[in-house]
């Protein structure tokens, strides 16, 4: 035991993570900081102590502690210590916890807090808190802190980024790191060799500093684990005991979750290696690669299954998995470029490559495949229903083929009960109306022919597919204001994909049904938060959206997070949007690809609707012939018109117009509703300015008697279809959160937004501070600027204009 005065040098340069010590040590007796090593455990407790300049502190290392010696030496320091806190403020630190202690020393340590007066304090800093100190959590006499109150937040590493006058991007380290602190140290210290976070992982100084301070000072058993975790996707004890490893590897891998060395996945209820430490494996050999995909595939987890047996090198193994799975493969998240270069004209693979070519715009490519399909010579039934049903994908994935030509295809190849699958309805997107393809002609028709589209779609394809039209028809009808006409078996289908079941048997089919499925239910959520009969709906949309994150594939999560932080205002959580614009705008210089195209329309929307017109600009001019090319109509009549709001904000009126004529010309027959009037004030002026446009341009069509009964907008003439949509875009301003411009004619900045509507909640600013990780003379420099934009000079007179603009609620 010895008096350790502790001081920090170069506080400056130290991110303040005391906050949870600070709380636990005034309420409760000790507290416990648990956590692996390189952590920052050390670091807090020598932050907290240098501000407490009053207390006087003892440190004692419990390294090698069990000898009969130390532990008699062990009670006399701290019986010393119990007479000087009668009339001293003492903290004593345990520290090198390291290892479990013996009950004998547990016994020394719980009988010392029991007896140390009302000015004492412990405090033990150690990998893991064993179970004999759990009694001292249970009485109250001690707090636990975990690792993840030490760990970086994103905000954290911009700051220790700023604090070291360094170029890198704060989300790549914090992607990489998951914030533990040894680690973002070391990356921010060497970013002048990269900017790429993953390159600085690889470093040899940073490689051997987490191999030597953390994976070193692990037991034999998690060692091996976290070998076992750089060759598998992610890990279960079950898969761990089928292996060959020890029965109770579960427990070990709770142990490694609470050191964050591993995440766990409480939906899939599974354990991942945290990216850290994920590194390339040694040599396995291919039978473990072939045997771990055989356990994943049992597992009906194909991605994963897909991954090893790919690794396993073993042509033959990967040519039977793509027969058997071909179907799924394009949709998994995994690359399959090999098949590219096979000489093979099995209807599968002719799908695989077909698919490829389409993902990656060759369509000369996708028609031969389409080629080979129809040529090959089919030799049993089972052979021509595949044929068949390959023929129909490979038909309604391609752009060029229109879609009365493909609902030709499938009533020319409609035989009795036989029924065909469509492998993906929805692509990598989020909406059945505008997925793989735009099928809005099912309903941008007669009734007679919607009838008859129907009666086809339903004889012909499966269950999955009648979902999916049926959530189709929702998106629909409720984009173009007919949510009365809706049915009783499509509200029954959102119930299944959103998981609120009406009865055990759709409670079953929601447990077997895909996340795509679920994805598109939650975007029907978000879109329309106030759908007929979908009570609770934020609550359910945070609910969704946790469960989705979960999933693990970067696909759903991105157009998860990009789906609910877009359509946040309309459930007044507007902060979210400007939050999640600001904090990731790396990636609006993205290359458009099938996994990414909705995220930068949610990113341009965004942008709109905050009036950052030169930010959506530069996304659209690379989304709209994207969406052209693949002809997903519905998003490129809706970014059309977001270039129109681009090009009448910046003066560019005349070409205004003619975006909003070729957008008008897009839409079509489908008289879309929604997206035209979700677009605050910028969109109702460049509404009212094509309408005024239009009225110059056919007098005509306004000066005639007006017919209300049309039934719906789809029978109106254009002219009472645009005052519809003017009328709906007046009353959904309300409730947006573009901004206009302030009284001395400048824009409010992203932050500047987030801190007005962080007012409008009742938060001061120092509460402001906390939220935002801002400085206080930050704080107060955006509020300033806030005021004069707004020409307002109270909290109550900038909530009340933000409320005029339709900023905040």
């Amino acid at each position: 035991m010895y008096h350790h005065d502790y001081e920090l040098m170069n506080r400056q340069s130290y991110i303040d993570k005391t906050s949870s010590l600070e709380k636990g040590i005034v309420v409760f007796p000790s507290i416990y900081i648990e956590g692996s090593a390189a952590v920052g455990k050390t670091t807090a407790v020598k932050m907290l102590l240098s501000k407490h300049k009053e207390v006087v502190s003892y440190c004692y290392s419990m390294t090698k502690c069990g000898t009969n010696k130390k532990k008699t030496e062990l009670k006399k320091a701290l019986k010393d210590i119990l007479e000087q806190m009668q009339t001293k403020e003492i903290w004593v630190i345990f520290e090198d916890i390291n290892e479990i202690l013996s009950e004998d020393i547990c016994q020394i340590l719980k009988s010392f807090v029991g007896k140390m007066p009302d000015q004492g304090r412990a405090i033990f800093v150690g990998r893991f808190c064993q179970a004999e100190f759990l009694e001292l959590v249970w009485k109250r006499d001690m707090e636990l802190i975990p690792q993840t109150e030490l760990l970086f937040t994103r905000n954290n590493i911009r700051e220790y980024i700023d604090l070291n006058h360094v170029q890198i991007k704060a989300d790549s380290i914090y992607d990489m790191t998951g914030g533990w602190p040894g680690c973002v140290d070391m990356m921010v210290r060497f970013a002048d060799r990269s900017k790429d976070a993953k390159e600085l992982r690889n470093l040899y100084e940073i490689d051997t500093y987490i191999d030597n301070e953390i994976i070193a000072k692990l037991s034999p058993e998690e060692k091996e684990i976290v070998s076992l975790g750089r060759i598998c996707p992610w890990l279960t004890g079950e898969l761990c005991s089928q292996i060959g490893l020890w029965d109770n590897a579960s427990e070990t891998l709770k142990q490694l979750s609470r050191k964050g060395i591993f995440y766990y996945n409480r939906a899939k209820e599974y354990y991942v290696l945290a990216k850290l430490f994920q590194k390339k494996p040694e040599a396995v050999s291919k039978e473990t690669w072939l045997d771990l995909g055989r356990w994943y595939e049992k597992q009906n987890n194909l991605r994963e299954a897909y991954q090893c047996v790919q690794k396993a090198k073993d042509e033959k193994a990967y040519r039977k998995f793509l027969y058997r799975y071909y179907d799924k493969i394009p949709f998994s998240d995994v690359r399959y470029d090999e098949v590219m270069n096979w000489y093979d004209t099995r209807p599968e693979i002719c799908y695989l490559r077909g698919m490829y070519s389409y993902a990656h715009q060759y369509f000369d490519n996708l028609q031969e495949e389409i080629d080979r399909v129809r040529q090959w010579k089919a030799s049993t039934e089972e052979e021509k229903y595949k044929k068949t049903e390959i023929y129909l994908n490979l038909t309604y994935a391609n752009p060029n083929v229109s879609f009365q030509e493909w609902m030709d295809i499938l009533e020319e190849h409609t035989k009795g009960n036989v029924k065909y699958r469509l492998y993906s309805v929805l692509g990598k997107g989020y909406s059945f109306l505008c997925g793989i393809r735009d099928i809005s002609g099912l309903f941008s028709c007669s009734k007679k022919e919607e009838n008859h589209f129907a009666k086809l779609w339903k004889i012909s394809l499966g269950e999955q597919e009648w979902i999916a039209y049926c959530m189709a028809r929702i998106d629909f009808y409720m984009e173009t204001r007919q949510s009365d006409k809706l049915r009783d078996e499509d509200w029954r289908m959102l119930y299944l994909s959103i998981g609120q079941s009406l009865d055990d048997k759709i409670a079953e089919q929601y447990r077997v049904l895909m996340w795509r499925f679920r994805l598109a239910g939650l975007y029907l959520l978000c879109k329309w938060p106030d759908l007929e009969g979908t009570n609770h709906a934020v609550e359910h949309i945070h609910w969704m959206e946790s469960f989705l994150l979960e999933e693990n594939i970067d696909v759903c999560v991105r157009n998860t997070e990009a789906m609910v932080n877009l359509y946040s205002p309309w459930w007044n959580e507007p902060e979210r949007l400007s939050r999640w614009l600001r904090y990731s705008e790396e990636r609006d210089g993205m290359q458009i690809t099938e996994d990414n195209y909705l995220e930068m329309h949610a990113r341009a929307k965004g942008y709109l609707l905050l009036n950052y017109y030169d930010k959506a600009e530069r996304i659209l001019e690379r989304l709209l012939p994207y969406l052209q090319t693949y002809h997903r109509y519905r998003y490129f009549a809706e970014c059309l018109f977001g270039m129109a709001i681009v090009n009448w904000n910046k003066e560019r009126k005349g070409q205004a117009i003619r975006n909003m004529m070729e957008s008008f010309l897009v839409t079509g027959n489908s008289r879309y509703a929604g997206f035209y009037t979700r677009y605050g004030n910028s969109g109702r002026e460049v509404l009212e300015g094509y309408i005024e446009w239009h009225k110059n341009t056919t007098p005509e069509g306004w000066h005639r008697k007006k017919k209300y009964n049309y039934g719906n907008i789809l029978r109106m003439p254009m002219e009472d279809y645009l005052e519809v949509l003017l009328r709906s875009a007046k009353k959904e301003n309300k409730i947006s959160v573009a901004l206009a411009k302030g009284d001395d004619g400048e824009r409010l900045t992203m932050m500047e937004t987030i801190i007005l509507q962080s007012i409008s909640k009742g938060l001061n600013n120092t509460e402001i501070c906390e939220e935002q990780n801002l400085k206080m003379t930050t704080v107060k420099s955006h509020i300033y600027s806030l005021y004069k934009k707004l020409g307002v000079n109270s909290r109550v007179q900038a909530v009340n204009k933000g409320k005029e603009m339709g900023i905040v609620r």
